[in-house]
């Protein structure tokens, strides 16, 4: 059994992060090693966490070397995208032929890297790329065919996609 010491400081602490810290994960720990503080079993303390007895063990570890600082911290980096290797030549293509729809894009990344994505996934790189939704003004009225037509070469350039820096001088 993995012995742990606690001082006031530390009890105290405890205490007052398993409810007050903004991430639930933090709160989740700091619990576990309260409720170790006071005396429960491992296999109890899991059971009313529902966490492995495992992952306690891990956490009173991590405790031990690092103390609540190191509860604290998470190293989990997630996984990176296979459309990050196609970045580059990805927001080449679309700064000079914009998707007029998150569909197109789809379209397009799939025939440019033979990956395919969800609109939900593109959407997210596409932001990760810098680029952003743009919201599209109305068409003039029928009244004015020589407005719709000069509306029309502006806007069909640079529908959908732009830079997230250039968006602000459009925002209105």
């Amino acid at each position: 059994m993995i012995k742990v010491m606690y001082s006031q400081g530390i009890l105290e602490a405890l205490f007052r992060l398993r409810y007050e810290h903004h991430n639930v994960q933090v709160q989740k720990r700091m619990e576990a090693l309260y409720l170790k503080s006071q005396g429960f079993k491992n296999l109890k303390i899991a059971d009313v966490l529902q966490i492995t007895r495992r992952t306690l063990q891990k956490w009173i570890h991590i405790f031990n070397k690092a103390g609540i600082a190191g509860l604290k911290k998470f190293h989990h980096k997630g996984q990176k995208s296979k459309l990050h290797d196609f970045s580059e030549s990805i927001a080449e293509y679309f700064r000079s032929n914009p998707p007029r729809s998150i569909r197109e894009a789809c379209l397009k990344i799939e025939q440019l890297t033979g990956l395919k994505r969800t609109e939900t996934s593109v959407r997210g790189f596409l932001k990760s790329l810098g680029m952003s939704v743009r919201k599209s003004g109305s068409v003039p009225g029928k009244a004015n065919l020589e407005a719709q037509e000069e509306f029309k070469k502006k806007s069909s350039n640079q529908y959908w996609l732009m830079p997230a820096k250039a968006k602000k001088k459009f925002s209105s």
